[in-house]
């Protein structure tokens, strides 16, 4: 009888453990999969060309280009429009400035559309939800994900479907 007792317990003890486990699984995942955006300050001009620049009037002259991170403390590290990925993915920050339009974001949520040019089609690859602020001019998503190599259009996206601005990128394999 105590033995039997004792495997009882053995069991619900396991079947506890098991439920915790994927619960913790399933918050560290939705952790990683939510995506950090954050407003940036940056006070020096950036009169950079670059030719990816925005649809529509009033955000005319913003601009959304990449780097690998973005520190409050250094700013950006490593922009360019192409990178190098491991064969099992890698991520980069992508980065939204307003300021040359004189414009604000104006909303509180936008999503960034990734699609991956398959000859002289596009195919959208994913949307990605961020939340902003309405007032925000200088934006950075941090780790945002590619999984396969080839030349891919990113494109910030407001609410209603208003488009921003897009970049282009090239995703090589190590």
């Amino acid at each position: 009888m105590k033995n039997q007792l004792g495997f009882l317990l053995a069991i619900f003890i396991s079947v506890a453990v098991v439920f915790a486990c994927n619960k913790l699984k399933e918050e560290t995942s939705s952790d990683d999969k939510t995506e950090k955006t954050e407003k940036t300050e940056k006070t020096e001009d950036d009169s950079k060309d670059d030719k990816r620049t925005s649809s529509g009037d009033k955000f005319d002259g913003s601009r959304l280009y990449f780097c690998e991170r973005y520190s409050s403390a250094s700013g950006e590290v490593g922009e360019s429009s192409v990178f190098t990925i491991p064969r099992s993915g890698g991520y980069l920050t992508v980065m939204i400035d307003l300021r040359p339009a004189d414009a604000t974001i104006g909303t509180g949520k936008v999503d960034l559309r990734i699609s991956r040019y398959e000859g002289s089609k596009e195919k959208i690859v994913d949307t990605l939800p961020f939340d902003v602020q309405p007032d925000w001019d200088y934006i950075h998503f941090d780790k945002v994900t590619f999984y396969k190599s080839g030349d891919y259009k990113v494109t910030l996206l407001k609410s209603d479907g208003t488009p921003v601005a897009s970049g282009e990128v090239t995703i090589n394999y190590r």
